[in-house]
């Protein structure tokens, strides 16, 4: 660890603070509020346009899109106070939440979708835990999820791995902001059926095209993903996820993570290649491999 620590002292400052928040449990205010200025959060923020979206709309283009620039923002630590993220949401609510509760972020008449719900309360809860418009959307997902326990925007009465996982990690962040006894009580148990969605399927451990390390996550599942969830929530460890952390434990040397995959289309920014040690993915490796013992 010695030589991890030395390692993350060279790295971006959001890798410096993630570091202080995961692996030491002790997140430091004090470099949190030097992302914006510097590195990865500072770039991200400049890429901001003067009608408060990056790419050209909420969804527009996949990647460079204001929705994913929230999400990756949130996951590189920046404030949640920073206000170029506070302002741009509040309209996004205003202008694309439905009377259902969930968002419609495309520029066509459509429902909202599940997958992109999850994520927007994920990042949403984060910078705007005290948004009134947040609860309709928690509604609106928790009507959503299948009897399986899997939620899915797929037109099935079966969830979807991409779709739960969004979702789930949406609710998490949103069990964090609420005071709403009565709701986190409807929230936990949601949560609950969604953890057992995956154990239903081991994880879905046996299909390679989910065993590989990527990072940005975007929407799509990974075991990693899961297991990074599982490490938040303290989960006991069964046999899915010994068998995850055995899988995991194939992909780690001297405590560092290889991108393995990166998904295709235009980024701001490109965190490392494949074949390269990841930043991201090596700070969440240890930091699961520390919770799920």
């Amino acid at each position: 660890m010695d030589n991890f620590s030395t390692w993350v002292s060279d790295q971006d400052i959001s890798i410096q603070y993630l570091y202080t928040k995961y692996l030491k449990q002790n997140p430091d205010v004090e470099l949190q509020k030097r992302i914006a200025l510097e590195g990865y959060g500072k770039y991200l923020l400049s890429q901001q346009k003067s009608d408060g979206h990056w790419g050209k709309y909420y969804y527009q283009p996949k990647w460079t899109s204001t929705h994913y620039t929230l999400l990756q923002l949130k996951d590189c630590g920046v404030s949640p106070d920073t206000s170029a993220c506070r302002n741009i949401l509040y309209s996004m609510f205003e202008e694309c939440q439905l009377p259902e509760g969930g968002l419609n972020l495309a520029k066509s008449d459509m429902k909202s979708d599940i997958c992109v719900d999850g994520m927007i309360l994920n990042y949403a809860s984060y910078f705007l835990p005290e948004y009134e418009k947040l609860e309709p959307l928690v509604a609106s997902i928790l009507q959503k999820q299948k009897s399986d326990g899997g939620f899915t925007w797929y037109d099935q009465n079966e969830g979807d791995p991409h779709s739960t996982i969004c979702v789930l990690e949406g609710l998490r962040s949103f069990l964090a902001s609420t005071k709403d006894e009565a709701l986190k009580s409807k929230v936990k148990a949601a949560i609950q059926r969604g953890i057992d969605y995956f154990y239903q399927h081991q994880l879905f451990l046996e299909e390679k095209k989910y065993q590989k390390l990527t990072y940005p996550f975007r929407y799509f599942y990974s075991i990693f993903r899961f297991l990074l969830f599982a490490a938040d929530l303290g989960l006991e460890v069964n046999d899915s996820i010994s068998e995850g952390l055995k899988l995991l434990s194939k992909k780690e040397k001297n405590g560092f993570f290889t991108l393995e995959k990166l998904y295709k289309g235009q980024t701001f920014i490109d965190f490392s290649k494949v074949g390269e040690i990841d930043p991201f993915l090596s700070i969440y490796g240890n930091y699961i491999f520390a919770q799920l013992k």
